[in-house]
């Protein structure tokens, strides 16, 4: 079956240099994902299609993103980063370009833009595109997050199962905030990404399980979709695309279920064909 990876990097420092002292910067080469590097391992793991988000080493600069795009043949779209006065032209140039959304890093890049004065001009024109929000913050966060979110009427993806905090407290607040929330929108969505960002005894994932459940629980199984976070940046413990996949295969045994997160739902969310 096609298989879309729904949250994936580009990283080419050769061809696009990093915008300094933005964001986490790539600490060596082993940290870095070319487009070839890229396409070598989607092949490697059948998987045909990718959702490519903006990392925060580029800042506002999409190049090496779109770059991908353009080359992927039609099989890559993205989510882009832009400042929060961007303008309608930079946007439909975007959106052109097969970008679907933007995303507000709050952890390594701007954790104050929803207090931005311009940015609810930029909710606005969000929704007047189609596209989604993509938001990346911790836990701890949602709570204060959440009414803004809810207010602006936009489409959410919320990154890395929502962050949940280190003690794995499925009924910690910041994520009973979020699945609450989750519960009164239809058109919000979370990613399945990266669970060694917040399991501490990775590589080990079973501890997830209830995290899973109540997530699939309050968004439903048709707002799931499911990356590999490739080229798994900023972390210490040894990770392959590989395993994301087995880790999927490991919450959600039922084939038919996989399909949706695989496929189904992303294609639907970001117009795949």
């Amino acid at each position: 079956m096609n298989k879309i990876d729904s949250h994936c990097h580009i990283i080419d420092p050769r061809r696009f240099p990093v915008v300094p002292g933005v964001g986490y910067t790539p600490r060596s080469e082993c940290e870095w994902g070319t487009f070839e590097a890229f396409e070598d391992v989607l092949a490697r793991n059948r998987v045909t299609h990718a959702l490519l988000v903006q990392p925060s080493c580029y800042g506002t600069d999409n190049s090496a993103m779109l770059d991908a795009i353009s080359s992927s043949g039609g099989r890559f779209k993205g989510i882009a980063v832009v400042d929060a006065a961007a303008a309608d032209e930079e946007l439909a140039k975007l959106a052109a370009c097969g970008v679907v959304g933007l995303r507000f890093n709050m952890v390594h890049y701007d954790a104050g833009i929803l207090d931005d004065p311009a940015v609810g001009a930029l909710l606005e024109r969000i929704g007047t595109l189609g596209w989604y929000l993509q938001v990346h913050a911790l836990s701890a966060q949602w709570p204060a997050l959440i009414p803004t979110l809810m207010a602006s009427g936009v489409r959410v993806i919320f990154d890395h199962f929502g962050m949940p905090g280190g003690t794995l407290d499925a009924e910690g607040a910041g994520l009973t905030a979020l699945l609450r929330a989750a519960r009164l929108r239809d058109d919000w969505a979370v990613k399945l990404t990266a669970p060694y960002r917040f399991l501490p005894d990775y590589p080990c994932v079973s501890g997830a399980r209830p995290i899973v459940a109540r997530i699939v629980d309050a968004f439903g199984i048709e707002n799931c979709i499911w990356g590999s976070d490739w080229p798994h940046l900023n972390t210490a413990h040894r990770v392959t695309y590989q395993k994301q996949i087995e880790h999927l295969c490991e919450w959600f045994p039922d084939s038919g279920d996989r399909q949706r997160i695989l496929w189904d739902n992303p294609a639907r969310m970001f117009g795949f064909l």
